[in-house]
């Protein structure tokens, strides 16, 4: 019997695209080196920090992220959960990821009402902690419950 072929994994063959991406670090670069596929087409990509703040974040990417629609009532029907959150390296706003945001979004810093919440899709939002206040905690609440979460 002759040799067989590996098929994708880090012996990939044939077309591979790596166009339009954000990713964290160097964008490009693939598990394997060299990559040998028959062609490759790596362009548009996006580099970000590790912790980004909202300003890092493609606009039009983070609002068409999530469920849209009629479809978004099922990432608001359950609490909310955190998965990020991070103070701004200037040490104003907070982005904070996860599931479950949507309008009437209340965010609270120790305890204390953000003073403004902009939530930027359902799986992302960046609130304005209380002037004068270096929080450390954050709390989402929505009417089906709340998430906290330690800021980074």
């Amino acid at each position: 019997m002759g040799a067989k072929q590996a098929q994708g994994g880090c012996q990939t063959t044939g077309h591979l695209d790596y166009v339009g991406n954000v990713q964290s670090g160097l964008t490009g670069e693939f598990h394997c080196s060299p990559p040998v596929p028959v062609d490759t087409r790596i362009e548009g990509n996006r580099a970000i920090p590790s912790t980004p703040d909202a300003a890092d974040l493609p606009a039009d990417t983070v609002a068409r992220a999530g469920l849209t629609g009629r479809w978004q009532q099922l990432t608001t029907s359950s609490a909310p959960g955190i998965g990020y959150a991070h103070k701004t390296t200037d040490g104003g706003d907070v982005l904070v990821a996860g599931h479950g945001y949507g309008p009437g979004i209340q965010v609270d810093f120790d305890g204390v009402p953000a003073a403004r919440i902009t939530v930027l899709s359902n799986g992302v939002l960046n609130a304005e902690p209380p002037s004068g206040t270096d929080p450390v905690r954050v709390t989402v609440t929505t009417h089906a419950g709340s998430a906290t979460a330690v800021l980074s």
